[in-house]
């Protein structure tokens, strides 16, 4: 049986979503002062959204556990939910931008899985309040989100739903050993919910990806959702008269120090011209083997630094930024990047076709582990000189304003429409719903020994039914 809508009412074709009392209920995978993007990014969309006038409420992931908190959080933990949510807020007024009145915070219970490198939910929608009531439910990392999955489908609970991808999970199965087969049938698996949960999906980037014979069952749109801080794009306006150099190097590169985030690129190409230097800031997991290895292959002409945060003063002076990551949808850090004046060199990959076709004068890209490729791009934008600030429609292009009004322009069409269109196979759409969907605990932890064996016993935490 189709379980009811959660106090919403159903969009009947006549429903105004653009207007004022309007419910808007975002999920996000992570939370402050965890500073990844789906933390920062998704809290920056539900500010901008509360400012356009809707009654907002953010969906954070709450971890229990202490130790885990501080491997997470940078030896930080929290007595509870409301104690994190105070920090939350700090981070708000840090920023310099203002708590509407019409954003709330809720918190779901989740379980940190070092495999997967991330939160997952224990339990999801038990964080709405009874009468909870929803307009549009955006799930920040859909398939993430819905990996473990065990209880009703979304569509049978909300009146319209947006997925917003964020992540190249394919890059990390492929470059952590995952045969194809397991890649092929965790595709499968992912878009078999996204079918039961997702009205719209959004990704940042037309990136690489495997897809199985599901994928084009879900309406998608390619499209860059996300903004930076005006805090960058201030340092970008004062840019002018600023040195090119630090220490008399002009190229940088800023990632969590892990080998997946770019470093071992960065090294390949690095090496191979004496004439390159890059300084790297990042920490993680990696960094000890990341500076070891920067040491002994490049003598010094890439060297490691702990990481810091990128609108540091320290790094203002550095006018290009090089980024060999392929790992991202679309990298917020190129974003920062740019807001902030400076060059970028870039792969040319699917991913970067947002920088590469709307800032032709800062964005120098190279084909992928091509060393002269690279050194001439590098060349290139190191030549020109100290950052400048960005033409004004340039600019506007990385701001939350403009992010915001590119998804509600996808959005509020679609979700003021009324009833979901049928599959492509004529079916009712909810009919997804009526297969079998989420998973047992015991299926979980089944689905974990095929995709997330890390050799080393680790096992799922329980997940509530």
């Amino acid at each position: 049986m189709q379980q009811p809508f959660i106090g919403g009412a159903k969009n009947d074709g006549k429903s105004d979503l653009s207007g004022h009392d309007r419910s808007v209920t975002i999920y996000t995978t992570a939370a402050i002062p965890w500073l990844t993007g789906t933390a920062v990014n998704p809290l920056m969309r539900a500010l901008h959204l509360a400012q356009n006038g809707f009654n907002v409420h953010l969906v954070l992931p709450w971890l229990a556990d202490a130790g885990q908190q501080r491997e997470l959080f940078g030896n930080t933990s929290f007595a509870d939910s409301k104690e994190q949510e105070g920090a939350v807020l700090r981070w708000i007024a840090s920023q310099d931008l203002p708590l509407p009145e019409r954003l709330s915070f809720l918190w779901y219970d989740a379980a940190y899985i070092s495999a997967a490198g991330g939160l997952y939910p224990r339990s999801l929608l038990e964080a709405l309040p009874e009468n909870h009531s929803v307009d549009i439910f955006i799930a920040e990392e859909p398939e993430h989100l819905s990996t473990f999955q065990t209880g009703p489908c979304w569509k049978s609970r909300f009146p319209y739903i947006v997925g917003i991808v964020h992540t190249n999970y394919d890059y990390y199965m492929e470059h952590g050993g995952l045969p194809m087969q397991a890649r092929k049938t965790q595709h499968l698996f992912w878009e078999t919910q996204l079918c039961s949960n997702v009205d719209l999906l959004i990704r940042l980037s037309n990136f690489d990806a495997l897809h199985s014979p599901l994928a084009g069952l879900v309406p998608l749109e390619i499209a860059n959702v996300n903004g930076v801080s005006q805090r960058f794009l201030s340092i970008g306006e004062g840019s002018l008269g600023q040195a090119s150099t630090v220490n008399g190097v002009a190229a940088y590169f800023i990632g969590k120090a892990l080998w997946d985030k770019g470093y071992e690129a960065l090294l390949a190409l690095s090496e191979r011209d004496p004439a390159l230097h890059i300084d790297a800031y990042g920490s993680g997991a990696d960094a000890e083997a990341i500076e070891h290895a920067a040491a002994l292959r490049t003598h010094g002409r890439m060297a490691h630094h702990p990481g810091v945060s990128h609108d540091d003063p320290m790094l203002q002076n550095y006018s290009v930024l090089v980024n060999p990551s392929r790992s991202d949808v679309l990298c917020t850090v190129t974003m920062e990047a740019l807001a902030m004046g400076k060059r970028a060199v870039i792969v040319r990959d699917p991913s970067n076709v947002f920088f590469i076709d709307n800032f032709p004068d800062r964005v120098f890209a190279y084909d992928n582990e091509d060393g002269d490729s690279f050194a001439a791009a590098y060349v290139a934008a190191v030549a020109l000189g100290p950052a400048r600030p960005l033409p004004a429609e340039e600019a506007e292009l990385l701001t939350w304003e403009a992010a915001t009004a590119r998804l509600l322009g996808l959005v509020l069409p679609a979700a003021g429409a009324g009833a979901r269109p049928p599959r492509p196979d004529g079916k009712p759409d909810l009919s997804y719903c009526e297969e079998p969907q989420g998973m047992t605990v015991g299926q979980v932890h089944a689905w974990q020994e095929l995709l997330w064996a890390t050799g080393n016993g680790e096992r799922l935490p329980e997940v509530a039914q």
